[in-house]
């Protein structure tokens, strides 16, 4: 049997919990950790953001080096935060091939329905993109249906949102996409 005040024991114990500080909301959220990355961190980082699925024999062969080597680079990337491994699923397949951009309007004088209509946009899993903007809309939602009647029934049920007063709904189809960010970072230093 072990004694209480064994090390072994004690090792295991609960302690009372620390005091707890009220410390303001802001100063809970930490700030985003900043990343000094050399222009040449910056290339090699352009050069996966150039190959579409990730593949080591072409991003070694982009960076002039063996497969091995080329895991070892991303991989210290990784870890130092500057890049993230991400899945792209084309929204057409999933979500459904019809793509619609809609621009709505609130009535912005009623702060606890802009934060419901923001809790309906996060909830539809229809929406790829929700984006608060400036300017004639507050808010540029795109979406993705089976067809552009099921588009119209789902803008309608936009607009009957509490607190939204206007909306605009254009069917469109994305050329590409560009996600080349550090490729960008090094052109605006230039």
């Amino acid at each position: 049997m072990v004694s209480p005040s064994s090390p072994r024991r004690r090792r295991h114990s609960l302690h009372p919990p620390a005091p707890v500080h009220e410390v303001p909301v802001r100063a809970r959220t930490p700030a985003p950790r900043r990343i000094d990355l050399s222009d040449e961190a910056l290339a090699r980082i352009a050069s996966f953001e150039a190959i579409p699925r990730m593949d080591m024999t072409k991003l070694a062969e982009a960076l002039g080096t063996t497969p091995r080597n080329a895991w070892g680079v991303y991989d210290d990337l990784r870890r130092r935060g500057a890049v993230r491994s991400v899945t792209v699923v084309d929204p057409t397949k999933v979500l459904g091939a019809c793509e619609c951009r809609a621009s709505i309007r609130l009535d912005c004088r009623a702060p606890e329905l802009i934060e419901a209509v923001e809790e309906s946009l996060a909830r539809d899993l229809q929406i790829a993109t929700a984006v608060r903007v400036t300017g004639t809309w507050d808010y540029l939602v795109r979406a993705y249906h089976s067809s552009e009647a099921v588009a119209d029934a789902w803008f309608r049920g936009l607009l009957a949102l509490p607190g939204v007063v206007d909306g605009e709904l254009k069917f469109c189809r994305t050329i590409f996409e560009r996600h080349t960010y550090a490729a960008a970072i090094l052109a605006a230093e230039r």
